[in-house]
């Protein structure tokens, strides 16, 4: 849960017991933020998708057949946050999955401004 504004981002991966090996894997994200909610193979894809949904007056969208990914294309300055707050999400499962906890709380700290900029860059289209 990332508190943005007056609202409250959640964000959840969901795991699956890979066929080989001990370790889970990652297979969706979903995230939710006011009463959107969606789930993307990548937190970048769920980050876009959501909040190109939440966005105001945008243009209807082509609907993705049941159970597609959503995939969203950014560019520029939003391309290049959605890539820094994927890089500071896998350090914090990376530093969770070892057991630092202190390090899984500094990346979502520096997460939390990414994801607050992308939101407001969001809302102002």
């Amino acid at each position: 849960m990332i508190p943005i504004e007056n609202s409250i981002l959640y964000v959840s991966p969901l795991y699956l017991r890979a066929e080989t090996g001990q370790l889970p894997e990652l297979k969706r994200v979903i995230a939710a933020y006011g009463d959107h909610v969606v789930m993307d193979e990548t937190l970048a894809g769920a980050l876009a998708a959501l909040f190109k949904e939440t966005a105001p007056a945008s243009p209807p969208s082509v609907s993705m057949p049941a159970g597609a990914p959503a995939k969203t294309a950014l560019a520029g300055p939003e391309a290049d946050r959605a890539r820094e707050a994927l890089t500071r999400y896998n350090n914090a499962i990376e530093q969770l999955k070892s057991g630092n906890w202190a390090g899984f709380g500094a990346e979502l700290d520096a997460l939390r401004p990414l994801l607050e900029e992308l939101s407001q860059h969001s809302a102002g289209r």
